[in-house]
């Protein structure tokens, strides 16, 4: 059994926080009736293990005290407890989800269910297997008589397992007391009698309930307590052996620590005599520090955790007690006076005979209270010197109180533990899983559909699940929590169990999900002139039907590929129906070539010595369709095994050996949508002495069909041998250039020689590695031929040497497209144009930041100085129909302060290469203000019109998309800090209440001004006006559908 405890890890103050395991995580509240998803405040303080969770704003103690008191209980395969709900003001039951890190976060879920809206109040929980029964007390260091208002109350649920809800029961709550007191700990013995117990005015109380638990008795002293206690003393009560009730408490002015047992059925004022737990009189070893449990295999023995008030060094500062069933009391210490430890709780992990301890202490680095956990075996209990395993910490938060249950934990319920912070006013919590654990599955729902319907599934133990089948069919899925999957019911499936499978089991339904027929639809658009035919014709099919799709290029075009739900450029293709379908398909000018012009955009080089690879030594950018060529060479020569970088899947175009085999030179080839920026690296087949490598990126080039013509030779002539040749200080070839506007490449291997380009050519770059008889080199140059025939790959070498070259002919695509577009942002908007103060103070990063969550866009779009006048970044898309899944291209540009969109240089329109003239959509997103798309799709070319989206609402698609931000001058909504297409109560409570007052950095999207602060005005003037508006974009981005927007939460 193994267990793993979260970590966070982050940066300095106001910078934001990462888990080691990307974790972002969620609560939710009940707002208004409607169920929401509200995330947790953003780590704006170093929390470094474990999770801050949800503000207790507007209280004015600490809601995870007292000591002995539990806050959590586990139930129906969930953690549960009773958190402060700021937006209703009251306590709340929530449900507690682990997450499944590093894809889905931790939350907690507002059930709504209402406890005690008392600020001044906390509560003891007790789950006793039917019924929630909540203990709530007005707080009091010294403790006394109360009025109604501030009594002890009792409150009462029952259960729903259906609908995962608690309901308070009729006549409840009750009143248990007329005290306020520091503690107020409540049990139930066999008999269904409610014990509840106190300190106060120098005497332990006690009180009972009659068996219906609305009827309560008169409070009265524990009869064998013996001497007062002191105004800081306290008390808790437990129920053990099956039938026994048991108190302890401390004295203080006795200096010792007490327990005495009552046998379940007896007088309620007849008790067994008094025990002491820890103590003699003489040292003080009794301090208002307790907390109790017992075992849950009925056999008897107790475990508690105290705390002495000993000073000095190497005192004992922290003890664990074990009472037998016999009644006798063995003590272990815990924790030293130099350790410092405070508030301890302890759990029993019976399934592993274990006894976690968690304690508090600020003797740190940081002198920062923090929560320290220690184990040990209840067979053998003995404790580490030194603090323990930090479970909860900050480098600021000063974390405490931490609180969890009454009950036994296992490997099934894991262990969560609950603090707080009562000066930054903030939850805490960490929780360990277990793991080896196999899936349970509870419910599902629906319980029939057709192919395609989503299918929530409940149950435990969800995480790193591998396969869910519907009847022995797989199903494609997402793990949501550890406790839910969404799952689609798959093609093919037939009525029958649901299973779930993990590293750890497999889960079968109790019930069979019952499939029912439907039809899908296949839409098919057209990129470019052709037509699709589909066998068999219609359109519509029953689930399961693969249909064939052929696309018939229209005269002087070419079959390029297929997107959408079908990809690749196979021709007939099939697709198999299983849920509705869209599929596009391209075609580009015929064989006589593009339009466009092929362009060298970079080339990066590197070099290897005894070594069985060789790599660049700088990254080359990642650019969608983009051709990229790997030039290699080595000495002696040594075959490329592969290469490999960018994220591509790279092939070999050519090879070619020298004359005497003492060198040669291999070209491959790279094009597609690179992940990232990078370096890109050849393996060799041996480790030669030398190795050198030329990477060249073009644009321009024809996205299907991109080389021609490919001739390589050396000393020996065209296709030369390997052996024989003669050295010579030049080469020529002649070679076909078969479309306009191609470029020729060529790459050559000269060995100890320099290399001078052919005439008309431009050498992109010459490397060489080592020295002397070993050394190797490569060069490559290029030449653009504007009209097809016969055309000369030649140069030199500054003497006689053995050499190979490749020449390669690239075949240009379409034209670019100009997207000359100009539109207003609300937030910096001021007199007629765009405020620049993020450009002025420098604050603008370099790099498109469109590549994090949720744009995920990867161009590498990247400026050395950021040109004048730029008020921000924004990303251009275009889309071929209205819908997100015809968009074909995207592109990062500069927002100016006059409203026009520019390309990299700060004044040219936006340059898409390769897509062609057509009519496209233009949408634009920008980081925290609602996207726009025009209207209606635009015809673009290489000489685009002006379409000005600031000039009237209806420039934009849908209904109010954008805001008349002065008189008959319209703009983006500001106000939408995630970037989720709606102005609503995520982004002021996760992204403006977060950042609001905070560092200022490019990354916080709470600067709805864009004046480098974030502030009262961001909210006032911006998210408030805004709140509840939406883009109408369709398919913006990925959103929460079905949740409420517009929703505001009280300060």
């Amino acid at each position: 059994m193994s267990l793993r405890i979260r970590q966070i890890v982050s940066g300095g103050p106001g910078e934001s926080w990462f888990s080691k395991e990307i974790i972002i995580y969620a609560i939710y509240c009940v707002v208004l009736s409607f169920f929401c998803a509200l995330p947790a405040p953003a780590q704006s303080t170093p929390v470094t293990v474990g999770y801050r969770d949800l503000s207790f704003s507007g209280l004015s103690g600490e809601p995870t005290g007292e000591k002995p008191e539990s806050k959590l209980w586990w139930n129906d395969g969930y953690w549960w407890g009773s958190l402060w709900d700021r937006a209703a003001d009251e306590y709340r039951i929530y449900r507690y989800d682990p997450g499944s890190p590093p894809a889905v976060m931790p939350r907690w879920i507002n059930t709504g269910a209402a406890i005690d809206d008392r600020a001044g109040s906390i509560s003891d929980i007790l789950w006793d297997g039917t019924r929630l029964y909540v203990a709530s007390h007005m707080f009091s260091s010294s403790a006394g008589s109360a009025n109604q208002a501030n009594s002890a109350r009792l409150y009462r649920y029952s259960y729903n397992s259906a609908a995962k809800t608690y309901s308070l029961n009729n006549g409840f709550p009750v009143l248990i007391n007329s005290s306020k007191s520091e503690t107020l700990v409540l049990d139930k013995d066999s008999t269904g009698k409610l014990w509840i117990t106190w300190a106060q005015g120098g005497k332990i109380k006690v009180n009972c309930s009659a068996a219906d638990d609305l009827t309560w008795g008169t409070p009265f002293d524990l009869p064998v307590q013996g001497s007062n206690v002191s105004s800081d003393d306290i008390s808790s009560v437990v129920a053990f052996g099956g039938n026994k009730i048991g108190i302890i408490w401390s004295n203080q002015n006795t200096k010792r620590i007490y327990f005495a047992a009552h046998l379940d059925g007896n007088p309620e004022t007849s008790w067994e005599p008094i025990e002491t737990v820890l103590g003699n009189g003489n040292t003080s070893l009794a301090d208002d520090h307790i907390n109790i449990k017992a075992v849950c295999d009925g056999n008897g023995n107790l475990y508690a955790t105290t705390k002495t008030s000993l000073g000095g060094s190497g005192n004992p500062q922290v003890y664990v007690h074990k009472r037998t069933a016999a009644g006798v009391w063995s003590n272990y210490v815990f924790g030293t006076t130099d350790q410092a430890h405070t508030r301890p709780i302890l759990l029993l992990k019976q399934d592993s005979n274990e006894l976690y301890v968690f304690a508090v202490s600020d003797r740190n680095e940081d002198a920062t209270d923090r929560v320290y956990l220690k184990k040990t075996d209840l067979s053998n209990i003995s404790f580490a010197p030194g603090l323990g395993t930090p479970f909860m910490q900050s480098e600021t938060d000063a974390i405490t109180d931490p609180t969890s249950t009454k009950q036994c934990v296992s490997a099934a319920t894991g262990i969560l533990v609950l603090a707080n912070d009562y000066h930054t006013k903030y939850y805490f919590h960490n929780y360990i899983r277990f793991t080896s654990q196999p899936p349970v599955i509870a419910s599902f729902a629906p319980t029939s559909g057709a192919v395609g319907t989503a299918v929530t599934i409940q149950g435990q133990h969800f995480s790193g699940a591998t396969q869910v089948k519907f009847n022995g069919v797989a199903a494609g899925f997402s793990v949501v929590s550890d406790a839910e999957i969404q799952a689609a019911v798959p093609a093919g499936a037939s009525s029958g169990p649901i299973t779930v499978v993990t590293p750890q089991g497999t889960a079968s339904s109790s019930s069979n999900f019952v499939v029912t027929g439907t039809t899908y639809t296949l839409a098919v658009s057209i990129f470019g002139s052709g037509s699709v035919e589909l066998d068999p014709p219609g359109g519509v099919y029953s689930p399961g039907v693969e249909v064939a799709l052929t696309a018939v290029p229209a005269s002087g075009f070419e079959f390029s590929g297929w997107s959408g739900d079908l990809s690749g450029a196979a021709n007939p293709a099939s697709i198999t129906m299983n849920s509705n379908k869209n599929v596009t398909a391209t075609f580009i000018a015929g064989s006589g070539g593009g339009s466009g012009i092929v362009a060298h955009e970079e080339t990066r080089t590197g070099g290897s010595s005894n070594a069985s690879s060789v790599s660049t030594a700088a990254p080359l950018a990642a650019a969608a369709g983009h051709l990229y060529l790997a030039a290699i060479s080595t000495r002696s020569n040594i075959p490329v095994s592969s290469v490999n970088g960018l994220g591509l899947s790279w092939t070999l175009v050519s090879a070619r050996c020298s004359g005497r085999s003492q060198t040669g030179v291999e070209v491959w080839m790279a094009q597609g949508s690179p992940n990232a920026n990078g370096t890109v690296t050849a393996i060799l087949s041996g480790a030669p002495a030398n190795a050198a490598i030329a990477v060249s990126r073009y644009s321009g080039v024809d996205p299907a069909d991109p080389l021609g013509t490919v001739i390589s030779g050396n000393t020996k002539g065209l296709n030369g041998s390997c052996s024989g040749g003669s050295d010579s200080d030049e080469y020529s070839f002649t070679m076909a250039v078969t479309v306009p506007n191609a470029l020729v490449y060529g790459a050559i291997a000269p060995r100890l020689r320099s290399h001078t380009p052919g005439t008309g050519y431009t050498e992109r770059a010459e490397v060489s590695q080592g020295s002397g008889g070993e050394a190797v080199g490569v060069a490559v140059q290029d030449q653009g031929f504007p009209s097809p025939g016969n055309a000369v790959l030649n140069g030199s070498f500054t003497g006689d040497t053995d050499w190979a070259v490749i020449g390669i002919e690239i075949k240009p695509g379409n034209a670019p497209i100009l997207v000359n577009a100009r539109i207003f942002l609300e937030g910096p908007y001021h007199n007629g144009s765009m405020t620049t103060l993020l450009n002025d103070g420098n604050l603008l990063p370099l790099n498109q930041p469109y590549n994090a969550v949720p744009w995920n866009y990867a161009g590498g779009e990247s400026v050395a100085s950021l040109p004048p006048g730029v008020t921000d970044w924004v990303l251009v898309a275009l889309r071929t129909l209205p819908d997100a899944t015809s968009q074909v291209a995207a592109r990062a540009a500069f927002l100016k302060n006059d409203g026009s969109i520019v390309d990299m240089d700060g004044s040219s329109a936006v340059n898409f290469a390769g897509l062609g003239a057509r009519n496209y959509y233009i949408v634009i997103y920008h980081r925290n203000h609602l996207a726009v798309m025009s209207s209606v799709a635009q015809s673009l070319s290489d000489s685009s019109g002006l379409y000005d989206f600031t000039t009237a609402g209806s420039q934009a698609y849908g209904t109010n998309p954008m805001k008349e931000i002065a008189p008959g001058i319209y703009g983006l909504i500001a106000g939408d800090g995630n970037a989720d297409g709606a102005v609503d109560f995520l982004d002021k409570n996760s992204i403006w209440r977060q950042q609001n007052g905070t560092p200022w950095e490019y990354g916080k999207s709470g600067d709805f001004d864009l004046n480098g602060g974030i502030d009262v005005n961001d909210l006032n003037y911006f998210w408030r006006p805004n709140a509840g508006s939406t883009t109408g974009v369709p398919g913006t981005l990925p959103g929460r559908p079905g949740l409420p927007t517009g929703i505001e939460t009280a300060e």
